[in-house]
């Protein structure tokens, strides 16, 4: 389509109506308000790239443009020597700056999200010519943002019920079908990207990957069924139907790995388990039982809580560091962060830090992760009170270091007359069971336990049972 007909028909007329001698407008965008108190900005670059960037008009555009205005409104309206002269002066490309909030910023309402502005003083008209083309923005912002409050909802209740860390996957996009455009299809579908990671709208990944040059994959997806699959068998067959998607698809959406053998204690507890007619599963942990990634097969040392000479156990020096290492982070050692720094907006910018030899540092970054653990994150963020935040980061409730709960646990050490190797590893749940983890409406607290049968490898870990016992009686 004609890049000059992007615009509304009202504004082929507004050159003339500019006051004389006009050289400059600046203009900006803002939400004014609505269902939310703040906006997700997303979608600029795609429009800027797809439509603005680059020689975008010729002079056969301006001959379509002028012939289309007149016959629209019966008369010469259409700016020909203007457009004539910017195609002469600049070859096709537009002479305007655009500034605006970094995409995926969450900004309250009536901020300004996005500004734009003519850099030739010949063509201030050509600044909100552009405003109908831009505020298509609008669609892909309003999807991030209605699907950002989406899920602080379903996150409250995961937080209450559930497993926060499933959040990522909890709406998936299935939009494809439903939209009036592929070009819809996939801004819609990118913008949901921006909250979530799940998604069977690929227009909205090959958006990402072409104006956004994202490095990995930023949505993904399942093999999963639908009608035709199933109904094709007929009814007779249903069975049938299920039984091929198992065989089709054996791993489905369980654990990476198969569990570890139950072993001797294992099959001991699973035993008492089945006489109480108690519901129970292998056990899962974070020690592969084949070969993973980084990650060595379990050798069943059994020392997993004093070190593993193979390898296996999932700690971070092997599990995430050498992929963050390769992908070019830099890992410094022996730094305690002191504060984090914040601008104007409340956004963290970046940290101070202090190495070994006593040395201050400041970091910039766009994004700060604040991991420290239950001591050190409420400590750090107390330790990054300002003028603007009195109290400490997130911490308007006041409650930022209070009402530490650590995660209460209690054991029982059975002793048997067998031998149930229980020497062998790994030191983690060999099989567990949910049968108390509910609320019971007879017992006068809500929810409740997980219950899990570990073994006791090796002797310093007998030892460490028995550890309030005298030294001559272990």
């Amino acid at each position: 389509m004609n890049f000059l007909l992007r615009t509304d028909s009202y504004k082929f007329t507004h050159w003339k109506q500019y006051p004389p001698n006009t050289t400059a407008i600046y203009s900006y965008l803002e939400s004014r308000g609505g269902m939310f108190p703040a906006t997700v900005f997303f979608g600029l670059q795609y429009y800027l790239k797809a439509y603005v960037q680059g020689p975008v008009f010729t002079e056969q555009d301006i001959a379509q443009a002028d012939e289309f205005c007149r016959q629209h409104f019966g008369r010469d309206l259409f700016n020909r020597y203007g457009w004539t002269r910017l195609l002469q002066k600049h070859g096709g490309c537009l002479p305007v700056r655009i500034r605006a909030v970094p995409e995926g910023s969450v900004v309250s309402n009536l901020n300004v999200l996005a500004t734009i502005e003519n850099t030739d003083p010949d063509f201030p008209w050509l600044t909100n010519y552009l405003e109908t083309l831009l505020l298509k923005v609008w669609y892909p912002t309003t999807v991030a943002t209605l699907s950002r409050e989406i899920k602080k909802i379903i996150k409250g209740f995961l937080v209450r019920t559930g497993d926060p860390a499933l959040l990522p996957f909890k709406l998936h996009d299935f939009g494809y079908r439903g939209v009036s455009s592929e070009e819809t299809a996939a801004i819609g579908g990118a913008a949901h990207l921006v909250n979530f990671m799940g998604t069977d709208t690929v227009a909205g990944i090959i958006l990402l990957q072409d104006y956004y040059h994202t490095k990995s994959m930023p949505g993904f997806s399942i093999p999963a069924s639908e009608h035709s699959t199933i109904t094709a068998w007929g009814k007779e067959h249903e069975l049938d139907a299920y039984r091929n998607m198992l065989t089709a698809y054996p791993e489905g959406l369980d654990y990476p790995l198969p569990p570890h053998p139950l072993g001797k204690a294992g099959r001991k507890a699973a035993e008492g388990m089945n006489a109480l007619g108690w519901h129970w599963w292998p056990g899962t942990n974070a020690i592969p039982s084949q070969k993973f990634k980084e990650l060595s097969q379990c050798a069943r040392w059994g020392t997993c809580e004093w070190g593993c000479p193979e390898s296996s156990k999932a700690s971070s020096d092997i599990a995430f560091w050498p992929h963050a290492l390769r992908s070019g982070a830099t890992l410094v050692t022996g730094a305690r962060v002191r504060t984090i720094e914040t601008q104007r907006d409340g956004r963290a910018t970046g940290a101070l830090w202090i190495d070994r030899e006593g040395a201050e540092h400041r970091q910039r970054a766009h994004a700060v992760a604040v991991c420290a653990n239950g001591i050190g994150t409420p400590r750090l963020l107390l330790l990054s009170a300002s003028a603007q935040h009195p109290d400490g980061l997130a911490n308007s409730s006041g409650l930022v270091g209070k009402n530490l709960m650590l995660h209460p646990n209690c054991s029982v050490t059975g002793f048997y007359g067998e031998d149930l190797e229980s020497w062998r590893g790994p030191a983690g749940q060999l099989i567990h069971s949910m049968e108390f983890y509910e609320t019971r409406a007879e017992h006068d607290f809500v929810r409740g336990a997980k219950l899990h049968a570990l073994p006791t490898p090796g002797p310093l870990n007998a030892v460490e049972v028995h550890r309030a016992l005298p030294y001559d009686q272990l």
